[in-house]
């Protein structure tokens, strides 16, 4: 199966990241870019980073092994994110579903819906 990530019609789609980390490395970009002007997102099995500027109204997102650098809205990145995260469960529990009882994945999903993800 191949998952892919296109924002603004740029591709930044990786091969072999573990989709549900990939997904969680993003979650917290949103509400950072309210207060933050730039972010960077470091992905723990590859020497990947996002950066993400906040240019007035949009943001800039650019990468260290992706081609091109999309001007997207808040909200537009906001509804990938929120979509990335419900995606990245339904590729896990389809492929485990064992795991739809998990405490530690149920816990976590929660807190992600708390935060409004």
């Amino acid at each position: 199966m191949e998952v892919t990530l296109e924002i603004g019609g740029v591709d930044f789609s990786r091969t072999y990241l573990p989709v549900l980390d990939f997904a969680l490395v993003w979650a917290s970009a949103p509400d950072a870019l309210k207060t933050q002007d730039r972010l960077e997102l470091m992905m723990s099995v590859e020497a990947l980073m996002y950066r993400l500027d906040r240019e007035g109204a949009l943001i800039c997102i650019c990468s260290n092994v992706h081609d091109g650098q999309p001007l997207v809205s808040a909200t537009t990145l906001a509804d990938v994110v929120e979509r990335m995260i419900e995606d990245a469960y339904a590729i896990l529990y389809r492929h485990h579903p064992e795991l739809r009882h998990n405490p530690y994945l149920l816990d976590l999903r929660e807190r992600l819906a708390n935060r409004g993800l």
